[in-house]
């Protein structure tokens, strides 16, 4: 009878458990939605929650399958951010850094923490960013630091920690593949699903976040993962035509943000992707040849189809730009970028503080020339300049000129090897992300949404472990 008890409490056991998980998780899902008024808010924000903590309890036992199902319901989870944050005074912290967190905790505890002179560098300066944001700290500096670069430098350490052989990277690959796919189609979607008739009626969407910038800026580091469907989907027409789908929704995403950086970034990239893929064999210079079919087709589809809409209102957008008269955002974007000089160049240690940009550019004389009330420099390392000094900006500089060089290192290495159309990828995205935070864009770091810049900094882990596998050449 004993043994008997012995055995019916072992098996109950786990069941027991799991069940207790999976009820508090259900829990706090349902209490979380609840903060929304809207039921297709509340759907979302119950799927986000219960997806995210049931990740991170799949964490413990599958660290991969884990990171790869949280990036898509991070993804859902973007819209949310800033509507919704964990509030403990006045610190606001949001759902996604602490589930980063936890999963830090969780692997570290576990696993020691791997490093090499990249990830120095990359440490240095968040920890300098760190310390010099205290000197004049902001009412949402902990919020700032914690959904900004602390959650990015631990996703980065998460996804470099995890996905070293070249198996998980290609899997890493094809699932930002898919969320590129479900980016694009959710983009399109939205609008009907959320109400946001004006941005869809103006051409301008903001998919996931509440900024078509914002998703322009996810587009653009995300939409190299094409060649990757392109290499493994080409063999059925079935899969040909899928993939042509697939290449003329990105497009279409791109031109409907609106975002004249992004389309100029885009068209660049393509350019650049096109270059390298030459290099290679002649197998795959007809490889090229299709893809450059493909992507004319596509752009013919648009210019016979949409020539008047989508097309005309972006070229319309180039025509507006002035960069003299007050309110227009081109004006307006150049003297933000002068009252940052202005603002760094009169704190050139310590900068004004994280999140002190909005409060200190009325006081430039940028700002009189201007109508608009700016909350950033628009520029990445002109707000670091602003906010933290220049001691910063050179240690951003350095990480940057770092993974350039071994973006261009894991490139000539695997070009011709089984890793080809990653690296190219993979080389590529940074391109476009780089140049796109440097000139462009850098709203991220205050916006409480962290998410695009998170997952650039995964892409970054990624494109450094390519510098560490070895992989024959296929001729």
């Amino acid at each position: 009878m004993m043994t008997s008890d012995k055995q019916y409490r072992y098996i109950w056991h786990p069941y027991i458990e799991m069940l207790i998980l999976v009820s508090a998780t259900l829990l706090a899902a349902k209490l979380y939605s609840i903060n929304f008024s809207s039921t297709l808010y509340r759907f979302t924000a119950f799927i986000f929650i219960f997806g995210a903590i049931s990740l991170t309890w799949l964490f413990i036992i599958k660290p991969k399958y884990s990171l790869l199902g949280l990036l898509f319901v991070f993804l859902f989870g973007a819209r949310l951010s800033s509507e919704y944050m964990l509030s403990i005074g006045h610190l606001r912290i949001p759902l996604e850094a602490i589930i980063l967190f936890a999963l830090f905790i969780l692997y570290y505890t576990k696993h020691p923490i791997s490093s090499d002179a990249f990830t120095g560098y990359l440490f240095t300066f968040v920890i300098v960013l760190i310390i010099v944001s205290m000197v004049h700290p902001g009412n949402e500096l902990l919020t700032i630091l914690l959904a900004g670069p602390i959650s990015q430098f631990i996703a980065y350490l998460l996804f470099r920690s995890v996905f070293k052989t070249k198996k998980r990277i290609e899997q890493l690959a094809r699932g930002l593949s898919i969320l590129l796919f479900l980016a694009i189609l959710y983009g399109f979607v939205q609008p009907f699903l959320f109400g946001n008739w004006v941005d869809f009626i103006f051409l301008r969407i903001p998919s996931f976040f509440y900024n078509p910038n914002i998703y322009a800026s996810v587009l653009i580091l995300l939409w190299p993962m094409i060649l990757i469907s392109y290499s493994d989907k080409m063999r059925t027409h079935k899969q040909k035509t899928g993939v042509i789908v697939y290449i003329f929704l990105c497009l279409i995403a791109i031109l409907l943000t609106g975002s004249r950086a992004a389309l100029i970034i885009a068209l660049v990239q393509s350019l650049i992707m096109l270059l390298i893929l030459r290099r290679r064999s002649k197998r795959d210079k007809r490889k090229v040849s299709k893809l450059v079919m493909i992507g004319v087709a596509c752009v013919i589809i648009v210019f016979a189809f949409w020539s008047q809409s989508i097309l005309g209102t972006v070229l319309r957008r180039f025509e507006q730009i002035d960069f003299t008269a007050p309110g227009n955002s081109a004006s307006e974007r150049i003297l933000g970028a002068k009252g940052a000089i202005e603002i760094g160049l009169s704190h050139p240690l310590w900068g004004v503080g994280l999140g002190n940009f909005e409060k200190e550019y009325p006081k430039t004389a940028a700002s009189q020339k201007g109508i608009l009330k700016l909350e950033s420099a628009h520029n990445y390392p002109l707000n670091l300049f602003a906010e933290a000094g220049i001691l910063v900006v050179l240690l951003w500089a350095i990480v940057i000129a770092k993974l350039i060089i071994g973006m261009r290192t894991a490139l000539s290495m695997h070009l011709n090897t089984g890793l080809s159309e990653i690296a190219i990828a993979f080389f590529v995205s940074n391109i476009g992300e780089i140049a796109y935070t440097t000139l462009f864009y850098d709203d991220v770091v205050h916006k409480g949404n962290g998410f695009p810049m998170v997952l650039w900094y995964i892409v970054i882990a990624i494109q450094m472990n390519l510098v560490k596998i070895k992989e024959n050449k296929v001729e």
